[in-house]
């Protein structure tokens, strides 16, 4: 099976067992139990058609949940040709019928204009319908658009509420964006240490489903996120989950250089701009030995002490290209700490990480030829074979 279908069969099989039929096996009875629960073995079996076939009679007869069944099925192209306009006409049935998972997934299809003509008003409407019947989803989407104000006025008051309600039925987006605003004191007094408690909740539930299914999990260690702020913050985060054999950390040297200038939490600074390298290394040599224990993945990268994004990605650092005159890393020496006994740890490859180059820049042949340069450099020094 190609990997992008065996990633959509999982997210499939997500939605279907826990958004659906979870709720689903309590709620139906009698004569759909039995064929619902038929269907839901055949598609465990990978009988997509056996599956679909009986979702389809059900939803013929008018029963939401498999009217919702048949839009995913026809969405993901499983057991019938893809296809967004039929996924939209089965969600519209459901969702007229207050099913508000249809709602949610209808809403977004609005919203993307798939299968249907963009229609942001009826996308805003049918969230707040689904977000009114209690769908954590929807709760979500909409105090992500609260908080922005699209479409609304902006309130993050509101925004933390539907957060809040939608976190306390587990809906993981709803807990990461809590967790942010707890971080950064907005609309709330600011407590990193629920934030933290907030996120490892929802990277615990991640790395079970990682763990079940033979994965790890690696936290990309980026400044702008709630839990994750700092060194001191993203070793708290990784400890709180506690769960090692499953869920590490993503080293980049340009996140990591931030975290050693304390960029978005001065108190754990550990140098100050225009420091000295007498005073880089030992710093460096500390923060690296309290990650490196839970590192799983390796970014090589340059830094030139600056941050750089928008929106959620503000404040977060700032990728250079390998041969910046500005850039405040050696390389090959910086990668040297985090790739002490790598193989142990797993670590499988290593990349560069340039991905807020401007086009222009990417464009350039020399750009690839510095980049590579400096990733033969770091293999040949720290032993790298693979």
């Amino acid at each position: 099976m190609p990997n992008e279908f065996r990633r959509q069969a999982k997210r499939i099989t997500r939605l279907l067992t826990i958004g659906m039929l979870a709720w689903l096996l309590l709620t139906v009875r009698g004569t759909f139990a039995g064929p619902m629960e038929d269907a839901d073995a055949m598609f465990h079996r990978g009988d997509y058609a056996g599956a679909l076939k009986i979702w389809q009679q059900l939803a013929d007869q008018g029963l939401a949940t498999a009217q919702y069944s048949v839009a995913l099925m026809s969405y993901y192209g499983l057991g019938v040709p893809q296809s967004d306009t039929e996924a939209v006409r089965w969600y519209q049935r459901a969702a007229a019928q207050g099913h508000t998972r249809s709602q949610h997934e209808l809403a977004l299809m609005y919203e993307q204009g798939r299968g249907v003509a963009k229609d942001d008003g009826e996308a805003l409407r049918l969230i707040r319908e689904a977000a009114q019947n209690g769908s954590p989803d929807a709760q979500n989407l909409l105090g992500m658009r609260y908080a922005s104000g699209r479409g609304v006025p902006k309130d993050e008051r509101k925004a933390f509420d539907l957060y809040t309600e939608a976190a306390t039925h587990e809906e993981p987006s709803a807990m990461v964006n809590l967790a942010q605003m707890y971080a950064e004191g907005r609309s709330v007094a600011k407590n990193e240490k629920k934030a933290i408690k907030q996120i490892a909740a929802t990277f615990r539930e991640a790395a079970k489903i990682a763990r079940d299914n033979g994965q790890r999990l690696a936290a990309e260690g980026e400044i702008c996120w709630a839990g994750m702020h700092s060194w001191r913050d993203m070793l708290d985060l990784l400890e709180e989950v506690g769960m090692p054999e499953t869920l590490g950390f993503q080293a980049d040297l340009a996140h990591t250089y931030l975290y050693l200038l304390g960029y978005n939490a001065p108190e754990h600074a550990l140098v100050k701009p225009g420091h000295s390298a007498a005073e880089f290394w030992p710093a460096y040599e500390t923060m690296v030995a309290k990650l490196r224990p839970w590192t799983i993945d390796f970014h090589v990268a340059q830094n030139d002490g600056e941050v750089h994004g928008a929106g959620s990605h503000d404040k977060t650092g700032k990728h250079c290209p390998a041969d910046d005159p500005n850039g405040k890393l050696d390389i090959v020496r910086c990668a040297g700490y985090w790739l002490e006994g790598a193989e142990k740890r797993g670590i499988k490859h290593i990349c560069w990480d340039g991905c807020m180059f401007p086009n222009e820049v990417l464009m350039k042949q020399q750009t690839w030829n510095d980049i590579l340069a400096a990733m033969i450099q770091v293999r040949e020094n720290h032993g790298w074979k693979e």
